[in-house]
């Protein structure tokens, strides 16, 4: 009896206490794809970037969920090391799970303000001011053509002598040196006279690499070059008649003009 009373009264560890270190470690590894989601979720493109960030999502959710039972079992262990007078130990693990835990957080938030990959915005401007300037380059061919549109057979040879540099017919996403604009069929030769809307109508748009090409919304590359500023939603750049660009989320497509002869009933700057 003598012999066993002083391993009987050795302080044991507190189980809580093993549990909120162990969930805060797993919860940093959860972090650590959940920052990597930063950058590749703009480097990786076409549909990989399009499923890639289900995954990311739910390493986000298992860190939120880690995140959390690192707290809570940190938080039960102080508790049960307390009224455990001496009998329990494990404080400083449950120290460490809990302190992780806020680290982590503004880790994260520091990466999502700061590490914004510059590839992504670089590639994705360029592209949109490409098709400013081929809507310049259309102005000028109008200007010269009694104001109407080339036509849509040849028309990059037709607008390629106003522009100032022929890579803007190029969107730097498709890593080719061939055209990657579309010009709307239904334009062939039009006048502004004859265009209903012409701040809705579709004029360019971006298509799959290939020269003089036209048509309408089958010709827009799928999956997207672009996406949302979180990866989320499918983004295309249009040009409209009226020499505006803008860009265009996936679910918005089909509230597109085609129809020079259609007369939109949403506001200008929709």
């Amino acid at each position: 009896m003598s012999e066993n009373r002083p391993q009987a009264d050795r302080p044991r560890m507190s189980i809580l206490a093993i549990l909120s270190l162990v969930f805060g470690v797993v919860s940093t590894l959860a972090l650590g794809f959940v920052t990597l989601d930063i950058y590749y979720r703009f480097s990786l493109r076409g549909i990989l970037r399009a499923h890639y960030y289900r995954t990311m999502d739910a390493c986000g959710y298992f860190f939120a969920g880690a995140a959390l039972l690192a707290i809570l079992f940190g938080v039960g262990a102080f508790l049960q090391i307390r009224l455990g007078r001496g009998r329990i130990t494990g404080g400083r693990a449950a120290r460490i799970g809990l302190l992780l835990v806020p680290a982590q957080i503004m880790l994260w938030i520091f990466l999502q303000v700061i590490f914004r990959p510059p590839e992504y915005t670089a590639t994705s401007t360029t592209c949109f001011n490409n098709l400013k300037q081929l809507g310049t380059a259309f102005n000028m061919y109008e200007a010269a053509h009694g104001d109407r549109l080339p036509p849509t057979a040849g028309w990059n040879d037709a607008v390629l002598r106003y522009a100032r540099n022929k890579r803007i017919m190029v969107c730097p996403e498709t890593f080719e040196d061939i055209p990657s604009y579309a010009m709307n069929r239904r334009l062939n030769g039009i006048a502004e006279s004859e265009v209903a809307d012409p701040s809705h109508c579709v004029m360019l748009f971006e298509s799959a690499p290939g020269r003089n090409q036209s048509g309408g919304p089958e010709l827009l590359p799928r999956p997207a070059r672009h996406t949302s500023w979180d990866g989320r939603e499918p983004m295309y750049f249009v040009l409209f008649f009226d020499g505006h660009a803008k860009r265009v989320a996936e679910s918005e497509i089909k509230y597109l003009i085609w129809d020079p002869r259609v007369k939109s009933n949403r506001p200008a700057s929709e």
